[in-house]
């Protein structure tokens, strides 16, 4: 959960709509040809994207109000494509934590998501047989507590 000011989708989106309607006016008063037929498709189209979709931003580790929760797991060693596609639902409950006096309103702009994987040496009996042995354990992580990232948060 983060809580910044993120109103550059809503601008977006607003933008986009506006643009919208300049063409309308346009093509109407240019070619005679009324468009608004499209508007309510073309709104759904911007809201899908802009209002119902995930984008990529780079979050500092203050703006998380909330411990993560885990919403998938897999086991690289033994899942399936099918093991691997989307995120069913998940149940978690989070306490919000306040900034300190309120400063930052503790107001929630979106819910944020990133990965974090360890590759390391299985121990139960399905890794002992399947999995490799890894000397050098490695964590990669796009976590806003971990700081700059070519991943982000989605």
């Amino acid at each position: 959960i983060m809580n910044e000011d993120h109103h550059m989708v809503i601008e977006e989106y607003l933008e986009g709509m506006n643009d919208w309607n300049d063409y309308l006016v346009n093509a109407k008063k240019q070619y005679g040809v009324d468009m608004s037929i499209l508007t309510e498709e073309y709104d759904k189209e911007q809201r899908d994207y802009y209002l119902k979709s995930s984008h990529y931003v780079q979050l500092d580790g203050d703006t998380v109000l909330a411990p993560p929760s885990v919403v998938k797991t897999l086991d690289l060693a033994v899942c399936t494509l099918e093991d691997a596609k989307g995120v069913g639902e998940t149940e978690f409950l989070f306490d919000i934590e306040s900034s300190e006096g309120g400063a930052k309103g503790d107001k929630i702009d979106g819910f944020a998501g990133w990965f974090t994987v360890d590759f390391q040496s299985r121990t139960d009996e399905v890794g002992k047989e399947f999995g490799a042995k890894i000397t050098n354990p490695v964590h990669f992580s796009s976590s806003p507590e971990i700081g700059d990232t070519h991943w982000g948060q989605q």
